[in-house]
């Protein structure tokens, strides 16, 4: 009686782990969006090989004008660890309200403009879930981190260590 026991508990337990499957990893983010600044295209395919800090915000949110001293102390603290930081601004105005905020700010990283196809979750990223919202990129451009709400910049590189050490 105890190797019928023994048997299926072992029949059962071989059950559950054929019925586990990994998650399909995410795909990599290949979306082209135009520069807060110029307009020109800039590709997020093109940064593959490094580790991406994706940092959404809109000009308008204070929690996000909080934060940017963070992401900016990490784009330049991490760029010597192969870590790169681009702005997404999610303001539905595009360019005309992102473009003169990114040149009183002068921040570190490059800046695009998302908009509202971005804030809709009409993009690779889904729905972001608050501002601000970090994504962090994998070296094959896949999402493999977030952090949502804000965030300090001690905080940002140890998440994009992680997902570089990966």
């Amino acid at each position: 009686m105890g190797a019928m026991k023994r048997l299926l508990a072992t029949l059962a337990i071989l059950s559950s782990l054929a019925a586990c499957r990994a998650q399909p990893l995410p795909e990599p983010i290949s979306l082209v969006l135009p520069l807060a600044e110029t307009g020109a295209p800039w590709s997020f395919a093109a940064r593959r090989g490094e580790v991406t800090m994706v940092f959404f915000f809109a000009t308008w949110c204070i929690p996000c004008q909080a934060m940017e001293p963070s992401v900016a102390k990490a784009a330049i603290e991490g760029r010597d660890e192969g870590i790169q930081v681009v702005g997404v601004a999610l303001d539905v105005d595009g360019r005309k309200t992102v473009a003169p905020y990114v040149q009183a700010t002068q921040p570190p990283y490059p800046v695009v403009v998302g908009g509202g196809t971005v804030a809709r979750g009409e993009s690779p990223f889904g729905r972001i879930p608050e501002l601000p919202a970090v994504y962090f990129l994998d070296r094959d451009g896949r999402p493999a981190a977030v952090i949502a709400g804000v965030a300090s910049s001690t905080m940002l590189l140890e998440r994009a260590r992680e997902v570089a050490g990966r």
